[in-house]
């Protein structure tokens, strides 16, 4: 069985608040399946791996594994 593989687009952006001219920015993100019209905001980092897992289905098996009892 050959691996299903994937494609993204994924694109950065600084912004700054609406409401003044001077201030600190925001980083923001989008990911999207290349031959898909869905498309994921973030505005952290960290949110990318939950935002690749419910686009693929995939899951971390270190997070399903069962723990060893001694």
């Amino acid at each position: 069985m050959s691996p299903k593989r994937f494609a993204f687009v994924l694109r950065l952006w600084n912004e700054t608040e609406s409401h003044t001219i001077i201030g600190p920015t925001i980083m923001r993100g989008s990911l999207q399946l290349a031959n898909s019209d869905e498309v994921m905001y973030f505005n952290s980092l960290e949110q990318i791996p939950t935002i690749l897992q419910e686009l693929t289905g995939w899951s971390d098996p270190a997070e399903t594994e069962s723990p060893v009892s001694d």
